[in-house]
């Protein structure tokens, strides 16, 4: 079986195993609104649950009993070890850029971009093995040392590099469901999307020859047309929202225990400390472990 298809339908297993798997979900997706402290531990909880599957526990994500505070430290861990490594290719990508802008002029401009969004695919998942490896050693130091970070994945790049597919097809449901909205949004309330559009064209003329003084009567008239639309785009913003937010936590939780499938072939009780390389003997045979 495919790489990508056996890790993603054992995680989809292992998250669906036990019964009310659906309320960590909706839970998860509630706290994921909560400014600073939601994202973080949504992302703790997620690599936990990884750290787990890396060491070769088959579970399932916890439903009662969770360390909140502990998923929160998991998660700023993770945050931290996501930053440098976006800083890093952040200022790869702006030096590269300069020098194609220097070398070829504008025309290099799409080449760059068809060249990062692809490579931020790739690096992408190296950053996911990064903060795993971070949850399974507790360290951040353990998902900042790009040497043993590279010997992890040069072990398996094609097998990791699959799992990209679960990214693009979650990201694909995202945008199908924002476009819904949207559209929903435009159908409902177009005529005053079109009578707003019409009045600040008709207006705008008006304004210049007013020396840029806005009348009272045109405020209050575009506050109307705005609240109106904002009575529709509230409950919209909610019906599609909330499913957004689900199926955002449940890609994220599957594809961070992918991965600590995925790092479960390299027999993580026998790694040494953060900084020692990989045992020789580490990597398990291709289908071992694919009943667990």
């Amino acid at each position: 079986m495919d790489d990508s298809k056996r890790y993603f339908l054992r995680s989809w297993r292992m998250l669906t195993c036990r019964r009310g798997w659906v309320k960590p979900i909706l839970v998860l997706s509630v706290a994921w609104l909560v400014p600073i402290a939601g994202p973080l531990a949504l992302l703790g909880y997620a690599l936990e649950w990884a750290r787990l599957s890396a060491w070769g526990v088959d579970s399932s994500p916890k439903q009662s009993k969770v360390q909140v505070g502990g998923c929160i430290v998991s998660g700023w861990r993770a945050f931290v070890v996501a930053l440098c490594w976006s800083l890093v290719w952040g200022c790869l990508v702006g030096l590269l850029g300069s020098a194609l802008m220097a070398g070829f002029g504008s025309d290099a401009a799409g080449i760059l971009n068809a060249a990062v969004f692809v490579s931020s695919l790739f690096v992408g998942m190296i950053m996911e093995v990064a903060m795993v490896r971070a949850a399974v050693y507790q360290k951040c130091s353990a998902g900042l040392n790009p040497v043993r970070v590279w010997e992890l994945v040069a072990r398996d790049p094609k097998g990791l590099f699959k799992l990209i597919g679960i990214d693009l097809v979650c990201d694909c449901i995202v945008w199908a469901l924002l476009a819904a909205g949207f559209f929903a949004l435009v159908a409902l309330r177009e005529d005053q999307f079109t009578g707003l559009v019409q009045f600040a064209e008709i207006q705008a003329s008006g304004l210049q020859m007013m020396g840029g003084i806005v009348p009272v009567g045109m405020s209050v008239q575009i506050v109307q047309v705005v609240i109106e639309i904002l009575q529709v785009a509230i409950p919209l913003a909610v019906v599609f929202g909330f499913p957004i937010s689900v199926v955002t936590v449940a890609a994220l939780l599957l594809r961070a225990n992918a991965v600590g499938l995925w790092m479960a072939k390299f027999n993580v009780p026998e790694w040494g400390g953060p900084s020692d390389p990989l045992p020789c003997a580490a990597q398990l045979p291709p289908d071992a472990g694919a009943t667990r």
